[in-house]
């Protein structure tokens, strides 16, 4: 069989698990939450060796429980499969083993002698054994033993063929020569010379001499002078093509493998039981196509809606295939399982950990553990920190950060204080750029702790010459998180970085580390001038907010004062009410009412000029409660009267302002003229944003106020000016009371 007639089989034998998945492999069952993960992988370790001496196991099972075995890559597995691959009385047990090392990548050479012996007249066990030599490419010796057997006159022609077969796996200079020796043989058999044929097809890629003799001699000739080397190399070469053609052919197959299992998963004519039924006979079922597409649609569940809609016997079917024999399973089930964020997948993860030899489904593994919040996994992640890869020790690193808020917990102090320290210990080495990744992974692990005993280490990583700028927003955050005053001075150095992302750490660190005393040096960072990104301004402001709410009342009003100073555009205004408002509640606390009534009025005024009217009333309503209880003088009430009229004319409480200045004019009519022009001031406002309805509402309203003679025949002229300019859209000019005349609004339509 060619490598594109075996993939084509391998998809075929997908398409038929998908459209019967009732042949199951059997799969472990949940780790009781009481073993240690060193306990529950002997106890993998026996399951699968039960299931391989049981005679009432089924070929997959036994296959199956083999390959897991195989992908352990341990002592005790090797033993475990060395005494089945030599115990002839379990052949079952033989084939399985045989057919599980044909799947491997690094097999040990142990197995290759017991291989050999396998080699007999049985033709389907003669096809496991070869196909299992075929896998030590570039050992001499297996390829010598299966030369010696298809040569072999006196053996089977069929188990020679299916040896043969295997031979073609070979990209070997030496096994290309056997066959040709053997397709030359004047007394061999046809079957066995159209195999070798096939074989060389299979080894060389050129379908194009098919079994014809005499091209293979040619084709022999021209090439075995070349150097091992350099033959491998070019038949590798032209190999290339071939596997990226059956690598997407492949893809594009498990796509729609996917496609099927998701339509199937997600049909509602069929009851909610049945399609879980089948979608965890997809995830047992012998084809590793099936059982990634089960996967994969169980992965898209848990993306979009989260683990919540994942069934517990679906869960449970995913936990079981955490030790898949494919290592492509495994890691694509860990990676499920962190997404689907299963708490009781921990036990199985934390198993196969401890036996996991692939260096991707350990990087999976430990990412899958760090969303758990179980801190049974924080010891083989502090193992996995000093890994010789780096994705794994970086996964270990990354699961410790998502670890870090467990660990932060006060019943774990001792824990988190060890997890620092040996994070800290493994940041030694890891200043070459082969390790950076690895690296800044360690120092997010370390800020997200938060530990004390990393400030050393915090304040070395802010060097912008030496380390990058994730390195040093990271050290920062971990100041942050660990607020220590003392910290303040450097991490206010950090304001002048030349990344926008280190200074945006930095005024968010401060909100933690920051005293009052550090106000002034970082206020000149809110000036467009001295910090350019809006967004670390920003967090500069809601730091010296945080500092005002500790300072005294006068502190704080000195504050607002400058902020008075640097005028009346957004920004300061802004940053002035909120030192008004907090120097309020300041006041308010310690009963002092005159200077309360003055920071009332100031904050009424400020909250106007940011058209902040309805809670500028309350503020302004307050103070002249005040100076009117306390009977002040005109010149300090008339200010905050005229200012609290604006401010309900501006909240558009017309009947309130109405009632207003009808009991002010009652109480005293001098105070009419203030009270016309507030008036008149808002209709013109209205009239100039081409608010017509606005204004024509306010003057119905004011009309109850008791102008008297002269501002009722104001108000008139400007009630019948607004009536006149919606039908005619002019330009009027209306006398005011003053004897002047004032410019009414420009012409406009009513809104």
């Amino acid at each position: 069989m060619t490598g594109r007639q075996w993939i084509r089989s391998a998809i075929l034998g997908a398409a038929i698990a998908i459209a019967a998945p009732g042949r199951l492999i059997a799969q472990a069952p949940q780790t009781p939450a009481a073993e240690l993960p060193d306990e529950a992988a002997k106890k993998d370790l026996d399951q699968q060796q039960q299931i391989l001496n049981d005679r009432n196991s089924t070929a997959q099972q036994r296959e199956e429980a083999a390959r897991r075995l195989v992908s352990r890559s341990s002592k005790d597995a090797d033993e475990i499969l060395l005494r089945l691959l030599t115990d002839f009385s379990n052949p079952q047990g033989q084939m399985a083993v045989a057919r599980a090392l044909a799947w491997s990548t690094s097999p040990s050479a142990s197995f290759i002698n017991p291989l050999a012996n396998l080699l007999s007249s049985d033709r389907d066990m003669t096809s496991a054994a070869a196909a299992a030599l075929a896998v030590y490419k570039t050992d001499e010796g297996a390829r010598e033993k299966l030369t010696a057997f298809v040569s072999n006159l006196s053996q089977q022609v069929g188990p020679r063929v299916a040896a043969i077969h295997a031979m073609g796996k070979l990209v070997d200079k030496r096994a290309a020569g056997s066959l040709i020796a053997l397709m030359n043989r004047e007394n061999e058999n046809s079957l066995v010379r159209d195999a070798t044929a096939d074989a060389l097809i299979e080894m060389t890629g050129l379908s194009r001499f098919g079994r014809d003799v005499q091209q293979w001699n040619q084709w022999w000739q021209a090439s075995q002078s070349r150097s091992e080397a350099g033959w491998s190399t070019d038949l590798l070469n032209k190999n290339a093509a071939r596997a990226s053609e059956l690598y997407n052919q492949l893809q594009k197959d498990q796509r729609f493998i996917v496609k099927i299992i998701r339509e199937e998963y997600n049909d509602k004519k069929t009851p909610e039981a049945e399609r879980e039924k089948k979608l965890i006979g997809h995830m047992q079922a012998d084809s590793e196509g099936a059982r990634l597409g089960a996967v994969q649609v169980i992965y898209e569940e848990a993306t979009q809606f989260g683990g919540a809609r994942i069934s517990s016997p679906v869960l449970a079917a995913l936990r079981g295939m955490v030790g898949n024999s494919s290592t492509e399973v495994r890691v694509r089930v860990a990676r499920t399982l962190t997404t689907a964020n299963d708490p009781g997948a921990v036990d199985a993860l934390l198993a196969q950990l401890s036996q996991e030899k692939d260096a991707d489904v350990q990087a999976a593994i430990l990412q899958a553990l760090g969303p758990s919040h179980d801190l049974r996994a924080v010891d083989p992640l502090l193992t996995r920190l000093n890994d010789p890869s780096f994705s794994v020790a970086r996964a270990a690193a990354e699961a410790l950060r998502d670890l870090a808020g467990t660990l932060r917990e006060e019943q774990n102090a001792a824990l988190a204080a060890q997890v620092a320290i040996r994070l800290r210990d493994r940041l030694t080495g890891t200043e070459n750029v082969s390790a950076a990744r690895l690296r800044e992974s360690i120092v997010d692990a370390m800020a997200r702790l938060g530990q004390r005993s990393s400030l050393p280490v915090f304040y070395e990583l802010l060097n912008p010459g030496k380390e990058p700028a994730r390195i040093r927003i990271a050290a920062l955050r971990g100041l942050g998180l660990i607020g220590d005053h003392g910290s303040a001075n450097m991490v206010v150095n950090t304001l002048n970085d030349t990344q926008p992302g280190v200074r945006l750490a930095a005024a968010e660190a401060l909100l933690t580390t920051a005293t009052f005393e550090n106000a002034k040096g970082i206020a000149s960072h809110l000036s467009e001038t001295v910090e350019r990104d809006p967004d670390v301004r920003a967090a500069i402001w809601k730091v010296i907010a945080a500092l005002l709410e500790k300072a005294s009342a006068n502190e704080v009003l000195v504050w607002a004062e400058q902020f008075k100073q640097e005028g009346d555009s957004d920004p300061p205004l802004n940053r002035r009410a909120t030192a008004l408002g907090i120097a309020e509640k300041k006041l308010a606390a310690a009963n002092d009412p005159l200077r309360l009534a003055v920071v009332r009025q100031n904050l009424g005024e400020t909250l106007l000029k940011l058209n902040k009217a309805d809670e500028a009333v309350e503020k302004l309503r307050d103070a002249l409660d005040y100076w009117t209880n306390q009977r002040a003088d005109e010149a300090v009430i008339n200010l905050p009267r005229q200012q609290l009229m604006e401010a309900l004319l501006r909240s558009k409480k017309y009947n309130d302002a109405a009632t207003f200045a009808t009991k002010l004019i009652g109480q005293n009519r001098a105070t009419t003229p203030d009270m016309w022009v507030k008036v008149s001031h808002e209709i013109k406002r209205l009239r100039d944003s081409r608010n017509s309805d606005g204004a024509m509402s306010l003057i119905e309203v004011v009309k109850t106020i008791p102008w008297g003679e002269l501002y009722s025949s104001q108000l008139k002229l400007l009630e019948d000016q607004i009536r006149k300019e919606r039908t005619t859209g002019g330009r009027t000019w209306v006398p005011q009371a003053n004897g002047h005349e004032h410019a009414a609004a420009s012409s406009f339509t009513t809104a």
